[in-house]
């Protein structure tokens, strides 16, 4: 069985705004508005009032040219704003706060404020090996009583095919006359790297799935139980995400 974040798919939370940026709580949202434009509306043809003054062109003599049609010049076309680009990963939050987001993209400034949150220098975990160590140690520390992993990895295919930030897998094999089940974590390549506090919240996203199978109540108390930041971490993800697709060309794999 296997239990993953999806990387399309948004929270139910409401949002705030602060002085920082963009930030969640889970009661109440109050969101600042951001104005736009209304577009021109059309000018008026002024070619058309142009042909009324001279209603007998057509027999001015000596022109040295026919103006049987005197016609205006095409129109140029109408200027319409450019679509906002689609924000995928965080489907399900409110329009307010997308409409925050549009605006820092807007402005170039996406990317810059997860950075100035939370440092442009990612974690130093780069090996399946340090991988293993640092998510057994959170496992040790708040859910020792889980069953054991035995097996934890970054996998550069997972977000690309699964369209997965990361998995638990829980696999049963016969050894002798036994069923032993075999328990993996897998963490999309990517995440070699995002910031340190972007590691942690899929880490703990894994690691509570092996209490807790849905995403529910109960899955989320956890969460927060081994990182109270949990939910504002989640969604600076999908920002960090949206940053690397829109502001660098792609989402590395």
């Amino acid at each position: 069985m296997t239990r993953c974040l999806d990387s399309a798919s948004g929270g139910g939370l409401r949002a705030i705004f602060n002085k920082n940026g963009l930030g969640l709580r889970q009661r109440g949202f109050v969101c600042e508005t951001i104005g736009h434009a209304a577009p021109a509306s059309p000018t008026e043809d002024f070619f058309e009032t142009a042909m009324n003054l001279a209603p007998g062109c057509d027999d001015v003599p000596d022109r040295g040219r026919e103006m049987t049609h005197l016609r205006p010049p095409p129109a140029p076309p109408a200027m319409t704003p450019s679509a906002p680009p689609p924000l995928k990963y965080l489907t399900g939050y409110p329009p307010e706060l997308l409409a925050r987001v549009h605006h820092l993209i807007a402005q170039g400034r996406l990317r810059r404020s997860l950075d100035e949150r939370y440092g442009a220098t990612p974690h130093d975990l780069r090996t399946d090996r340090a991988l293993y160590d640092y998510v057994t140690g959170l496992k040790g520390q708040f859910m020792r009583s889980a069953g054991p992993l035995s097996k934890v990895a970054y996998d550069n295919t997972l977000h690309i095919v699964r369209h997965a930030l990361g998995t638990h897998t829980t696999v049963s094999r016969v050894q002798g006359n036994k069923l032993k089940a075999k328990r993996e974590i897998r963490v999309a390549g990517l995440f070699r790297q995002a910031p340190p506090p972007f590691l942690r919240m899929i880490v703990v996203h894994e690691l509570a799935h092996l209490k807790e199978r849905e995403h529910d109540k109960a899955f989320y108390a956890l969460c927060t139980h081994m990182e109270p930041d949990y939910h504002q971490l989640e969604f600076d993800v999908r920002l960090w995400l949206t940053a690397l697709e829109l502001e660098g060309g792609s989402t590395p794999g």
